[in-house]
């Protein structure tokens, strides 16, 4: 592929992506909205998710026009509004439901003129929306979107009378929208269910409602398991009756265990049932394009991997917890979803400013990571939402923002980015299982926010860090997941407790001839405290472990003293002592009288494990070991570094963490994935810098706290 440099394309951009973005001819017969391989399809057409948000309502009417010219000429081919059901509603709280009325033409106020918003994207054969009608927005207004009488101040989402009032809403607005989907010969592509269903509001009335309330604790616990008397078995509990039932949000024995598990799943279920009533009712009023939801967090209160047809985003707003959060959310919907998508993502703010850099810095980190796209929020400023790329009235926020923005969206677009993201080049896979993730929560009914996820020094935590930063390239193995990839390598950080069934799913990739990797622990019980046995006679539990801190230098295997030794150097905070004395073909990682970890055959395949922490540093010794590189990887600290495919043609991704620019940076390819004498081609798609094709890699400078990517072709 020739790659125009994004600073100096030779023709105008809208004439490079015309193909990319004709729309298709208008027929009789009207085109099917899905969404699969990363992009939304319009029939055969393919719609990149590379968004801004715009909540035409909040802005001057006379302005539009010149705020929508702006949004394209940034790059922007698809454009996010939220629709407020407050605003739109017309008649004061306490209206009799047959008698509330809604303005979404502008008789009552300009701004209300949603279906004349909506005319506008009609007729411009640019751009294409993605519309979000609530119930709720958030989106820093008086009550999250609602009218005061509907708010969480006094329902939660499936009160009786909420849902009364929240469907008479989206019968009415999706009146106006559907003449304007995609599938009746309008340009909305996607319609959001509801808005970061995050939480469980006014606690009270869902955990201590009857039996037979719908999103009650003790309806789920029916569902579930049948009676109460299953339920008391179960929990060790002596309820006699379910206006008793309760969550557990503390164990004292394994029994309070299985229901702190099942006080997790209530907060999935509860969000199910919600996600489909929603979309009952916009179905009913025929909304037939794809609907999603997103939630703040990870790994999100609501289960991906439970959702059908419904589609799974994230918000990524948390500045400190981006570098962990965005490659975890990245993976994590990867392997659930037909299109990896931040519905929001951090731009503009009424707190901490942002600058170029950083923005230049997320730009890089989601396109490395393989994010299909993100919705910028907000694109557009508005009220409590400044210092955005766009202001109020259409014109630059700032030139070098504006200017900025033009350059992510002119890289997307001028290599078609959506193609690469779904190719990280990989051999392992690090398993993640939801229940493993709710021993760390600080309450039960509520998700991780802020980022807290990666805060606590767990082993799977301290594998994913190291996996991470030592650009050892990997992927996520969540099992039920409809897009796991296969993977060599799967590695085991999780607790001591899992799924039997999933246990003997990962002794029989191993003796197929995979390498099956355990760090510190590996399953010896369900959840419920039942034994599995899958890996007697293949594994040893340690007899002692070791209060260890610094460095340490660990062999693998026997050598004489004429002998080079095979060697792990590695910080950890203790050391494991593990008997294989019973293990046939065992293979020992020792150090002095320790053995720390060791490596035994299995079938075709081996199993390891590592009694001893692994870091950024050392996890490419310890993987080397077993006959694993990384596809892409640098020596230089505080640099991540990814190799992404699509057919012939790779990507490079490259985030400077440091504020420092870093000179002659050098990515190592590993010749078993990338062959760089085949290669003719190495260019900067966003900084338009030099790069060199040399040593195995590519060598670049990367400026301080920014990114870039480097294509291969």
């Amino acid at each position: 592929m020739k790659l125009c440099c994004p600073r100096v394309l030779s023709q105008p951009l809208s004439a490079t992506l015309d193909p990319f973005f004709k729309l298709p001819e208008r027929s009789n017969i009207m085109p099917k909205v899905t969404v699969h391989d990363g992009y939304i399809w319009v029939g055969d057409q393919r719609i990149p998710h590379l968004q801004g948000e715009f909540h035409a309502w909040r802005n001057v009417r006379a302005y539009w026009p010149r705020i929508i010219r702006s949004i394209k000429d940034i790059g922007f081919k698809h454009i996010a509004s939220y629709v407020e059901w407050d605003f739109h509603r017309i008649t004061p709280n306490g209206t009799p439901l047959g008698e509330i009325k809604y303005d979404f033409t502008g008789e009552t106020d300009q701004q209300r003129d949603l279906a004349g918003y909506l005319d506008i994207i009609d007729k411009d054969d640019t751009l294409w929306l993605t519309i979000r009608p609530g119930p709720y927005i958030y989106a820093e207004t008086e009550f999250g979107g609602p009218p005061e009488e509907a708010s969480d101040n006094h329902y939660h989402r499936l009160h009786p009378r909420f849902l009364d009032l929240a469907d008479h809403y989206m019968r009415a607005v999706c009146k106006v929208i559907r003449p304007h989907l995609a599938t009746n010969g309008g340009k909305i592509v996607l319609c959001q269910l509801d808005n970061e269903v995050s939480m469980i509001k006014k606690k009270g009335q869902v955990i201590g409602a009857g039996v037979d309330v719908v999103g009650s604790f003790a309806n789920f616990l029916r569902g579930k398991y049948g009676d109460l008397d299953a339920v008391n078995r179960l929990y060790g509990t002596r309820w006699e009756g379910w206006e008793e039932v309760e969550p557990a949000m503390a164990c004292a024995n394994k029994k309070d265990f299985v229901a702190l598990v099942d006080s997790n799943e209530y907060i999935e279920w509860y969000c199910k049932v919600y996600f489909e009533h929603v979309e009952g009712v916009c179905r009913e009023c025929g909304i037939d394009v794809p609907f999603y939801v997103n939630s703040t967090g990870g790994p999100f209160p609501h289960n991906p991997a439970m959702l059908g047809d419904t589609i799974c985003m994230t918000d990524l707003y948390f500045l400190g917890a981006m570098q962990t959060m965005l490659p975890f959310n990245a993976k994590l919907l990867k392997a659930t979803q037909p299109i990896t998508a931040a519905a929001e993502f951090r731009c503009g703010t009424f707190g901490q400013a942002m600058t170029e850099s950083l923005y230049a810095n997320q730009a890089m980190l989601w396109m490395a990571y393989g994010f299909h796209g993100v919705n910028y929020f907000m694109v557009v400023d508005r009220h409590r939402w400044a210092n955005c790329p766009i202001d109020a009235v259409g014109r630059p926020g700032t030139p070098s923002t504006y200017s900025l923005f033009k350059r992510i969206c002119r890289t997307y677009n001028a290599i078609d980015y959506p193609r690469f993201a779904s190719g990280l080049v990989s051999d392992v896979n690090l398993l993640w299982w939801r229940p493993h993730a709710y021993t760390i929560k600080p309450d039960p009914t509520e998700p991780h926010s802020g980022g807290e996820l990666f805060d606590k020094d767990t082993t799977l935590n301290h594998m994913y860090k190291a996996l991470l930063y030592g650009n050892m390239q990997f992927e996520l193995l969540y099992p039920g997941a409809r897009f796991n990839s296969d993977k060599p390598v799967i590695i085991y950080a999780g607790h001591d407790f899992y799924d039997k069934r999933l246990a003997e799913g990962l002794l029989a990739h191993a003796i197929a001839g995979g390498t099956l990797i355990f760090y510190y622990n590996h399953p010896v019980k369900t959840v419920d405290g039942e034994a599995i046995d899958t890996f007697n006679g293949s594994l040893v539990p340690p007899r002692a472990i070791h209060r260890y801190s610094g460095s340490v230098l660990l062999q693998v295997g026997e050598t004489d003293r004429e002998a080079m030794p095979r060697l792990i150097s590695t910080d950890t905070h203790c050391l494991a002592d593990y008997d294989v004395s019973s293990l046939e073909g065992a293979v020992t990682i020792h150090h002095q009288h320790l053995n720390a970890g060791y490596v035994v055959p299995a079938g075709k395949g081996k199993i390891a494990v590592a009694g001893f922490d692994l870091t950024p540093d050392s996890i490419h010794a310890f993987m080397g070991h077993l006959g694993y590189t990384s596809p892409a990887s640098t020596k230089a600290r505080g640099v991540l570094c990814t190799l992404l495919r699509d057919k012939d043609e790779y990507l490079v991704g490259l985030v400077n963490l440091g504020k420092d620019p870093v000179e002659n940076l050098h990515v190592e390819i590993d010749p078993a994935k990338l062959d760089m004498s085949r290669i003719s081609s190495v260019q900067s798609a966003f900084q338009g810098a030099p790069v060199a094709k040399r040593q195995g890699g590519v060598t670049c400078r990367l400026p301080g706290g920014e990114g870039d990517i480097v294509i291969l072709s």
